[in-house]
């Protein structure tokens, strides 16, 4: 595919450079202490574009979803402030806007043709994997000791003194080791389907290359995850036989077994959590009683980001948007996110669709059942870097789908 200036200019091509430039640029300046990465400036884009596209933007009912969690998101922040006594809190109007940067890439996906911007997406998981080698590797190995550089562009110095003294793990491109992690098993789900596709053994190599990059960033949140959901996926797919599938098994415990010890911050991280020790995680308990007790003090609507007066650093999603937004915010924000990986259990490809179809539609199941792992231990929604591309990617999706099923209808109701 031949990559021409009308390409580069379109509607589509910027929204993918801006969700890929979300997960693999760096931070390129520091406003304090808050990092501001290349795609909040693109992300300035979205404004002009959509008084531009404003006559083609339409909502639909997936945009309807994130648009009553917002709703919801505002009732919560003025019930805080009005009933509950939470003061008024600038970063609290900074968080809103925030939440806002999703919805005009959603409003914009849909002034896109999905298929191709699905090409696009395509072609960007294809030739951006050496970028996720090379950051890995300078940062794992301090290769030429240009791993404090190197991580300084992508998070805090508190993680780069980690990764250089202590806890030797990497983040890749990631602002902490877990998001990072997350980055890089969106991709090991792309190649993993892609040699099922395409059975071409360079994507079989890039896969456990991938997978070993994940142990480098000695998340254990990741880890599990990982092996649940392709376990899953072994077991799920009738293309495997029995025989094959308990191979399978046995080669992934065995590589485990042999590979995993040689991640020390990991192998003892797991080791500790099985025997109750692991400092991390009670830690994690000890936060979400904490956040626990404020929720069931307003159960229903929450607090507010209520930053003025509540801790931001909760690694537990599903509590901090309990304590925030209460039971009805976060069943809607659940809503959202598992709106489109739902609608795809429903509807399946046919045989004849185009392979980098399959394979973007397969790796987004795949990833979208890691997601609950990820909430209950760190942050995907509020972690940002993870949520925007997300958003976009089951935006096209839905979009994608929405249309065919149209088309087909039609075609069944001309038959008749």
């Amino acid at each position: 595919m031949k990559i021409r200036l009308a390409h580069i200019t379109s509607l589509e091509f910027l929204l993918t450079v801006v969700i890929f430039s979300c997960l693999l640029l760096p931070n390129i300046i520091y406003i304090g202490e808050v990092a501001v990465s290349l795609h909040v400036f693109l992300v300035f884009l979205f404004f002009p574009l959509i008084l531009f596209y404003l006559m083609k933007i339409r909502i639909n009912r997936y945009n309807v979803y994130y648009l009553i969690f917002l709703f919801l998101v505002v009732i919560s922040t003025l019930w805080g402030y009005v009933a509950l006594g939470v003061p008024f809190s600038w970063r609290d109007v900074n968080e809103i806007v925030r939440y806002l940067i999703p919805l005009l890439a959603m409003l914009l996906v849909n002034c896109t043709k999905s298929e191709k911007m699905l090409r696009y997406m395509y072609l960007f998981f294809l030739f951006s994997v050496p970028l996720i080698f090379l950051i890995s590797v300078i940062e794992y190995f301090n290769l030429f000791n240009l791993a404090p550089l190197v991580g300084k562009l992508y998070t805090s110095d508190l993680h780069v003194r980690n990764m250089i003294d202590y806890s030797h793990r990497c983040f890749v491109t990631g602002g902490d080791p877990n998001i990072g992690a997350f980055i890089v098993l969106l991709y090991l789900f792309f190649f993993y389907y892609f040699y099922l596709s395409q059975k071409k053994i360079f994507s079989l190599i890039v896969f456990f290359l991938l997978m070993i990059v994940v142990l480098m960033t000695s998340s254990r949140t990741a880890f599990f995850s990982m092996a649940a959901v392709i376990l899953f996926s072994v077991f799920h797919n009738r293309a495997y036989s029995f025989t094959l599938r308990l191979c399978l098994l046995l080669v992934g415990i065995l590589v485990i077994l042999l590979i995993l010890p040689r991640f020390y911050y990991l192998y003892e991280g797991i080791r500790t959590f099985f025997s109750g020790t692991n400092t991390s995680f009670n830690t994690r308990l000890h936060m979400w009683e904490d956040e626990l007790k404020i929720f069931k003090q307003s159960l229903w609507i929450g607090w507010g980001p209520a930053k003025a007066i509540h801790t931001t650093i909760v690694d537990g999603e599903y509590v901090l948007l309990l304590r925030r937004y209460g039971i009805v915010g976060f069943i809607s924000l659940l809503v959202f996110i598992y709106k489109v990986p739902l609608k795809l259990l429903r509807w399946e490809l046919p045989p004849d669709a185009p392979s980098h179809l399959q394979i973007l539609f397969s790796a987004f199941r795949l990833y979208s059942g890691v997601i609950p792992f990820l909430m209950f231990t760190n942050n995907f929604f509020f972690g940002y870097q993870l949520f925007l591309p997300y958003a976009v990617f089951s935006a096209v999706l839905y979009n994608y789908v929405s249309h065919e099923e149209s088309v087909s209808y039609y075609n069944g109701t001309q038959s008749h």
